[in-house]
């Protein structure tokens, strides 16, 4: 596989895209945190496929009000594809920190409610977008303050 360039080198080379190719796609960017620099990366890497890009980045953690809004820029914009890129830190809030400072059943109760708001907003884009909608895969925590306990643990 070959090596990754710097994101210094897209950020160049964006300055010098022509756009005029016959394919076009159209993609947003949503997400819980920053992402400067993806929006020069996606169209860079379109272009070395002959590929016109147009892109729009949702604000920093603006994807709930994107989503919920017919009329935000995410559904004036009509992607083709639509990014939804959450971090698990700002959904799981407190609990990334300490998933110990509640019961199980509270746990329980309270990542089935985050999965049902998830579920929710994507059923709303589904009914308010014709675009594919790609979910990230959410970064799941290798270390834990408790160790070995963490797996004795629900």
């Amino acid at each position: 596989m070959p090596e990754e360039e710097k994101i210094s080198y897209y950020l160049k080379r964006f300055k010098t895209l022509k756009n005029n190719f016959e394919k076009n796609i159209r993609i947003s960017i949503l997400s819980s945190f920053t992402l400067n620099g993806i929006e020069e990366i996606f169209q860079v890497k379109c272009d070395e496929k002959n590929i016109t890009c147009d892109t729009c980045l949702g604000g920093y953690n603006q994807y709930n009000q994107e989503i919920l809004d017919p009329h935000s820029q995410l559904y004036q914009f009509q992607p083709n594809i639509t990014f939804l890129i959450l971090d698990t830190r700002s959904i799981l809030e407190d609990l990334w920190y300490f998933p110990y400072s509640i019961d199980e059943k509270q746990r329980q109760n309270f990542v089935e409610k985050k999965f049902r708001e998830i579920e929710n907003l994507i059923t709303i884009f589904l009914k308010n977008s014709n675009s594919k909608l790609i979910i990230s895969n959410f970064f799941i925590p290798t270390n834990s303050n408790y160790g070995i306990f963490e797996t004795k643990s629900n």
